[in-house]
């Protein structure tokens, strides 16, 4: 370690104070100590930097926040005038604030600084963030370069005071796109944001609307109809109250666009309509606004619909439905209303009318409608079947109601008839049927009726009228197709079914629709008589045919 210059005459001092003692009793002061005096701590102060620090006194001092920069320089003086010092900081209040910025001197301890040793910002203390009297004690260690080195500790405060610090906006992203409405009140609510703490804003504008005014962080209006369809532009500005400062402000452009207000409209409405007599029926009104008006609609008639015994009842913002009992006494009657649609709107109100027209009809009775071609005769031993249908005008529920005095005949509650006159005592009857519907209109009620015959005729059995009759018509050869076409009457003109009675041969066949057999024999094993028998049979009747058909070779 290269000596410095005192140092080194230290050392030479100290020699030649050795050598004096050996030829004489003199006393000198040890090194750091030329004035024989006892070693002892230095005292630290500050020289505060008066272009940044406003000073109490030694070590105390007042800055404003958010500076930046050298605060002083540090001192120190102990009894022996030619110490050199280092200095410290031990602790500080209110974070990490201050540093030290000195020399790292070989005669230093770690972490001191000696030289020239300044107190310096290691941060911009911000007012607000700062917490009780917003001072902060720095506690700084100062120590001599003595041989037996000493030291002490000094207190050092700095208040920090605020500066004033401007407002700004908070919800800046809204302003250019704000939409008034005609007749409708506005408001709108500005957002601050300001770092100085308990400040208070003062809104203002110079270049309002006429309609708008400013009530506290608000400004509200009515716009009138007259500046509907128009833009406004303008500012506003919000003030702080200054805070032991100059007031600040903050500058904002503002736009409202102001739309006009719409007819409210009916939607897809029939207003000419009829009402059923002593029915229950519910009339819906639909109705929409183009603005911002739907919760305020309403929907009214005149005269009040109670006269009539009907209800207004509002469903949701687009419905109202009208609805109640129009009795028999107003049958062929037109009942007018005059029918209001309103926004309500304070000013500016938009209304739209139209005259409702109810026609009263009167109930229309149920009628049966395909009685003309209902069955009224049946064959002794038939089914008999037939479906009733009927109809109301009116759309009206229908009960049905019958007869049950014939024996053979069912019917349920949907018109259906079944049923079959197998016993022969029927043959010759006629019985009469009644019928009656009803609808379910309340206190005028309407029916339909209807009587008709059904009468039971003999059935007469189908007869065969052409049959095999020669050895043309008997006779078959092994693999020839033989055929025969009978011929079948039925003196009731009913339908029958023909057919081939088993056991048959097996190679013959025969097609119902024409009375036809027909087949091939196809070997010796079907050679000699093959029994027949045909049958044709209606319902309840029949006829058999039995012949022989001769296969040869």
């Amino acid at each position: 370690m290269k000596l410095r210059l005192k140092h080194f005459l230290q050392f030479t001092s100290l020699l030649l104070y050795l050598f004096i003692l050996s030829c004489e009793d003199v006393e000198l002061a040890l090194p750091g100590n030329n004035q024989d005096l006892s070693p002892s701590a230095p005292e630290g102060t500050v020289e505060w930097n008066s272009a940044n620090v406003t000073p109490m006194d030694q070590n105390r001092a007042q800055i404003i926040e958010e500076i930046s920069g050298t605060l002083g320089v540090l001192n120190a003086v102990d009894e022996n005038p030619d110490d050199e010092f280092c200095f410290k900081i031990t602790s500080q209040t209110n974070g990490s604030h201050f540093l030290l910025v000195g020399s790292d001197n070989d005669y230093c301890e770690e972490n001191y600084y000696g030289g020239e040793v300044k107190l310096e910002l290691n941060n911009k203390p911000s007012y607000e963030a700062l917490d009780a009297t917003r001072t902060i004690e720095i506690d700084i260690d100062v120590m001599d370069d003595s041989p037996t080195k000493n030291k002490t500790s000094f207190k050092v405060e700095v208040k920090v005071t605020n500066v004033n610090e401007p407002p700004s906006f908070i919800n800046t992203y809204q302003f250019m796109s704000q939409i008034g409405n005609e007749g409708i009140p506005y408001e709108y609510l500005f957002e601050y944001d300001d770092e100085d703490l308990g400040d208070i804003w003062t809104l203002s504008s110079s270049d309002l609307p006429t309609w708008l005014g400013i009530s506290g962080n608000n400004i509200t209006g009515t716009p009138p109809e007259i500046d509907s369809d128009k833009d406004f532009s303008f500012s506003v500005t919000v003030t702080d109250a200054g805070n032991q400062g100059v007031p600040l402000a903050a500058t904002q452009a503002f736009n409202i666009g102001v739309s006009n207000n719409q007819m409210p409209e009916f939607v897809n409405q029939n207003f000419d309509f009829s009402w059923e007599e002593e029915l229950d029926i519910t009339y819906t009104i639909n109705v929409n606004d183009q603005s911002v008006d739907l919760d305020n609609l309403t929907v009214s008639l005149n005269p009040d619909p109670e006269v009539y015994n009907l209800d207004l009842i509002k469903i949701n913002n687009t419905r109202w439905d009208l609805s109640g009992i129009l009795p028999n006494s107003y049958v062929n009657n037109i009942i007018t209303f005059e029918l209001t649609l309103s926004d309500n709107r304070d000013i500016s109100t938009e209304v739209t009318t139209e005259t409702l027209q109810i026609t009263v009809d009167p109930n229309d009775a149920p009628v049966f409608t395909n009685m003309d071609d209902i069955i009224q005769s049946i064959h002794h031993g038939c089914e008999y079947s037939y479906d009733v249908n009927w109809n109301d005008p009116d759309g009206d529920g229908v009960s049905f109601v019958w007869d049950e005095s014939i024996a053979w005949l069912n019917v349920n509650s949907y018109g259906q008839f079944s049923g079959t006159p197998s016993d022969t005592s029927y043959i010759g009857s006629s019985e009469t049927v009644f019928l009656k519907i009803t609808d379910d209109r309340p206190n005028v009620s309407l029916s339909d009726s209807i009587e008709f015959t059904i009468s039971v005729d003999r059935n007469f059995a189908p007869e065969f009228q052409d049959v095999p009759d020669d050895e043309q018509d008997t006779t078959a050869t092994v693999g020839e197709e033989y055929s025969f076409q009978f011929g079948i009457d039925d003196a009731n003109d009913d339908d029958f079914v023909f057919t081939v009675e088993d056991p048959r041969p097996s190679w013959l066949n025969y097609n119902a629709s024409n009375y036809t057999i027909y087949g091939t024999p196809p070997d010796s094993t079907h050679i000699g008589a093959n029994g027949v028998t045909v049958k044709a049979e209606d319902c309840g009747t029949s006829t058999s045919f039995d012949f022989s058909i001769e296969v040869s070779e």
